[in-house]
């Protein structure tokens, strides 16, 4: 019997040892994740993060408990956030939420908001499924920088167009017409060629 008993605690230590490392590999995947996590009850107050969403955050302070996700956000976007946030909770999957999220002095990041319904699995809290939404947190603001930039550049492409297409048509008219009265009436009645450059 002793035998058997040893060998049954070896076991039991063994599946602790294996639990314990499966433990720490979870919670450091669940920390160090290229996105943040932040887990938030029915009504929007923050009960975890992890360090990627603080390192996100870089100066912003928050608080041990009772803090608003909301407050986090640029005003506009925190209003909207709040007037969306029960429906959000009850039907999380397949909605995106695009918001500016503060930093430090007035600085804002651009995120993308997704989430999906956490429960508690520890058996500790016996709240039921679908208590916490967990958020991942993903920083789209060189995204949303590039998208910026290419409406910009199109928006330039699409002039440069209108001032050729009015250039061609000048010249056209100065091949076509005779005398220079005529050609300058032509030429000065189209409205695109006064607002090159």
């Amino acid at each position: 019997h002793q035998i058997e008993l040893e060998l049954q605690n070896e076991e039991l230590l063994e599946i602790q040892a294996r639990l314990e490392n499966n433990r720490r590999r979870y919670v450091h995947l669940f920390e160090n994740a290229p996105v943040g996590y932040v887990i938030l009850d029915s009504v929007g107050i923050i009960k975890h993060f992890n360090h990627t969403f603080l390192k996100m955050n870089p100066g912003i302070q928050l608080k041990a408990s009772g803090q608003a996700f909301a407050d986090l956000l640029e005003k506009a976007d925190a209003g909207a956030f709040r007037a969306r946030y029960k429906a959000f909770f009850k039907q999380p999957e397949g909605k995106q939420i695009e918001a500016r999220m503060a930093t430090t002095s007035h600085q804002y990041i651009d995120v993308l908001i997704e989430g999906r319904h956490q429960s508690d699995v520890s058996g500790h809290d016996q709240q039921q499924p679908g208590d916490e939404l967990l958020l991942t947190i993903s920083d789209i603001t060189a995204l949303q920088h590039a998208q910026r930039q290419s409406q910009k550049a199109l928006k330039s492409t699409r002039r440069k167009e209108i001032e050729i297409s009015a250039l061609l048509e000048a010249a056209r008219e100065v091949l076509e017409l005779n005398d220079f009265e005529t050609t300058a009436r032509a030429i000065f009645s189209q409205p695109d060629l006064f607002f090159l450059g």
